[in-house]
């Protein structure tokens, strides 16, 4: 079950998942500061600080991105990243109904393969090849 961002409100406590050490899946808080809506094009963001198993001494730790974070049971996103110099444990959360809006997006166009020779600025092979000689 999720909780749609228009339902996320400053002030929520939740818990959110990770694994700190080894294999094993710990609990950490979370209280959602507020959202920031529109942070990137058609996009927004939960900010929450977080607390438990150490976070307010390292703050957000590399290897949490996709962490769940639940509010009454109800799944509203991943960690998504964590502030350099930050001296709380804020992170942002990526909403849930964003990543699911993206399972129904049209995949992205496929690349054309690059005929060979490529040339960059203008130079090939034959232009470089006696510029290094000495």
């Amino acid at each position: 079950m999720t909780m749609p961002l228009s339902q996320v409100k400053p002030g929520m406590k939740g818990r959110g998942k990770s694994v700190f050490q080894g294999r094993t899946v710990e609990e950490f808080e979370a209280e959602i500061l507020g959202v920031l809506v529109n942070n990137a094009p058609k996009r927004s963001v939960i900010l929450a600080r977080l607390k438990g198993k150490g976070l307010e001494a390292t703050g957000i730790i590399q290897g949490m991105s996709g962490s769940p974070v639940y509010v009454d049971g109800k799944l509203i996103g991943a960690v998504a990243y964590g502030f350099s110099f930050s001296k709380e444990p804020i992170a942002g959360i990526t909403p849930i109904e964003e990543m699911l809006a993206v399972d129904g997006a049209p995949a992205a166009p496929r690349t054309a393969p690059v005929a060979a020779p490529a040339l960059r600025d203008g130079l090939g092979q034959e232009e470089l090849s006696g510029a290094f000689r000495t």
